[in-house]
């Protein structure tokens, strides 16, 4: 939201508690996140996969 007259900027400025800056992200941080929930989505779809299989 950089256009300070762009019609949803209030609100999101609101919504986020002050104006973004990406230079506040914290790339490690998301990239961890990233990992775990892919490897949380790699187990689910593993243990679906046996759980259909036992099915049979």
């Amino acid at each position: 939201m950089a256009k300070p007259r762009h019609p949803e900027r209030k609100r999101l400025v609101e919504w986020y508690g002050r104006v973004y800056d990406p230079e506040d992200i914290d790339l490690p941080a998301v990239k961890t996140n990233i990992a775990k929930l892919a490897r949380c989505h790699a187990i689910g779809k593993a243990a679906f996969a046996n759980s259909r299989q036992s099915e049979r």
